[in-house]
């Protein structure tokens, strides 16, 4: 049985006549004839009779009309979820963040804004660490990631679009004899508690290599993976945090204020710090997340 046999039976229980359900569809009365032999051989039964000037279905026609019809609006609406799915105006991204402090209200306000354009387009969002986040794409239990990197560490499996940048700086307490100096090289760490997010984390590494490259290894006292818990404990004169710095932040984040932090640039650090959205090489992208990639791209993040 094919829905284009549904579509003539039920058009010629509608008319009533083979006439008035061939001018409705286009085609000739011995195309809808055929048709209907067909399927009246396929389910062995006969589905018309004559009343008059009128063709009647039958009992068995009468039960093949109605549940005729909703498979065809079935089949209609369907069409027309596939027909938008493809559009990219329905679907649904589902995006691993490992994004922390100020950016994450502002992939928050991407989110929003996404979906006020699209709202079709539903948004399912999960979060961990960054090495998480990659793993979750490369099994497929996420579809975009927006991880917090440093902006020339190339990720080769992943496609990489940046959508903001900031600097690297040293979180210390504002009696730390560091503050005199204004700005601080990896040199300057050899005497300091560190406390750092976990070595899942790309700057941990990097930390640990710049402290090694200028002759000693860190004194790592505590890890966490919350910032403004790191946050707090500097505030408190408990360690030093080597920090991610947003463009043009300041300390309040969302969560509070801390008076007592200093942010000093790093010196040696050269690269910048990014926001990246990442998704897997060659891998296929539904529409509705390039849609959610294209959005993010032309959008002042």
């Amino acid at each position: 049985m094919e829905l284009r046999q549904l579509e003539y039976f039920v058009a010629i229980v509608e008319h009533g006549s083979f006439t008035g359900a061939a001018k409705s569809l286009y085609v000739s009365q011995s195309a809808l004839s055929k048709s209907v032999k067909k399927l009246e051989e396929e389910l062995g039964t006969t589905l018309f009779c004559q009343v008059g000037q009128r063709t009647t279905p039958t009992d068995a026609g009468a039960l093949l009309y109605e549940k005729g019809r909703l498979l065809l609006a079935e089949a209609a609406r369907t069409r027309d979820l596939v027909a938008n799915e493809m559009s990219g105006k329905q679907g649904r991204v589902r995006i691993a963040t490992s994004c922390k402090r100020a950016y994450s209200a502002k992939v928050g306000t991407l989110a929003a804004r996404f979906k006020s354009a699209f709202p079709q387009i539903s948004l399912e969002f999960t979060e961990a660490s960054p090495e998480w986040v990659k793993d979750s794409l490369m099994r497929r239990a996420a579809d975009v990631g927006i991880i917090g990197e440093a902006l020339d560490h190339v990720l080769p499996t992943f496609d990489e679009l940046v959508l903001a940048t900031g600097e690297y700086c040293l979180a210390v307490h504002k009696d730390n004899p560091l503050v005199q100096k204004g700005s601080v090289r990896y040199a300057d760490l050899v005497d300091e508690k560190l406390i750092q997010f976990p070595p899942t984390f790309h700057l941990p590494r990097m930390v640990q290599d710049g402290c090694e490259a200028a002759g000693f290894s860190p004194n790592v006292i505590m890890t966490a993976t919350q910032p403004e818990f790191i946050f707090a404990l500097v505030d408190q004169g408990q360690g030093v945090s080597v920090q991610p710095w947003p463009e043009a932040e300041n300390l309040v984040y969302g969560w509070g204020e801390w008076k007592n932090v200093v942010m000093l640039p790093f010196e040696d650090i050269q690269s910048k710090f990014s926001v990246k959205l990442i998704t897997v090489k060659d891998s296929y992208i539904s529409p509705a997340v390039q849609a959610f990639i294209d959005f993010a791209a032309s959008a002042q993040f």
